[in-house]
């Protein structure tokens, strides 16, 4: 399970480097990091219950 947590943190890494160096306009990698944050916390949460806290990761990341 460890193993498989690993590489999931190193695929987000390379996930968030990527919109980082990207060209993309400030709503883009805003909408970018929220997807990649919901995925996190269904991953921490164990369900697919994780749209709740949708728009609380909406507003920390668009202004």
């Amino acid at each position: 399970m460890a193993k498989k947590s690993k590489a999931k943190n190193r695929i987000n890494t390379k996930i968030l480097d990527f919109i980082d160096e990207s060209d993309f306009d400030s709503n883009t990698k805003s909408f970018l990091y929220s997807c990649l944050e919901m995925e996190f916390l269904r991953d921490k949460k164990g369900s697919r219950n994780y749209f709740k806290d949708y728009d609380k990761i909406v507003d920390k990341y668009v202004e």
